[in-house]
């Protein structure tokens, strides 16, 4: 494998998906022999799934031949209660102003 392209990369789920932004390496590799990436999906508001099993639907080109890749996964069950923090606080970063309303550890 020479090269690897990630043409359009979507998270799935039987239920109805909000809008979320996602995140993930390159978009294109050279001179790989194999390849790994790591996924972050951001919600605007907090979101629970009723159906915890998703599929990762990637659509790549790998050295210029089309491939598309379905990856079932289930993310595993809380074992724990979210735990809600109102901190309603503004931080300074770079002259910008930045308003953390709430913060949400789950275990």
């Amino acid at each position: 494998m020479k090269t690897v392209r990630i043409n359009i990369l979507e998270i799935k789920n039987s239920g109805s998906m909000p809008d979320a932004g996602i995140s993930y390496g390159g978009m294109q590799v050279n001179d790989v022999s194999s390849y790994q990436e790591k996924l972050e999906l951001t919600f605007s508001e907090r979101t629970v799934f009723s159906n915890l099993n998703f599929t990762v639907d990637a659509d790549t080109t790998i050295d210029g031949e089309k491939a598309k890749f379905l990856i079932p996964f289930k993310v595993p069950k809380q074992t724990k209660p979210s735990k809600p923090y109102m901190l309603n606080q503004t931080v300074e970063l770079d002259e910008q102003h930045f308003t953390v309303d709430e913060v949400v550890i789950s275990h």
